[in-house]
């Protein structure tokens, strides 16, 4: 089950929290300046969190897993 929120989304069942919108960088990256994105949402308090972080590839794998089931 999911939540919505303005800028949020969040699966339940496995505790992730992602933005709702899956491109705010609106641009593609490589990790280091993914890594300095996440650095910047953290410090403006994205949606009232400073905790993102890029998922684990574990994450990532099961992500992509729901994905195909939808």
């Amino acid at each position: 089950m999911y939540a919505f929120s303005d800028l949020t989304v969040t699966d339940k069942e496995a505790g992730l929290m992602w933005t709702r919108d899956a491109n705010i960088a609106e641009k593609c990256m490589n990790w280091y300046d993914a890594l300095k994105f996440i650095k910047q949402l953290n410090k403006q308090k994205y949606a009232g969190y400073n905790d993102w972080r890029l998922p684990t590839k574990e994450e990532l794998q099961t992500l992509v897993a729901m994905q195909s089931k939808m």
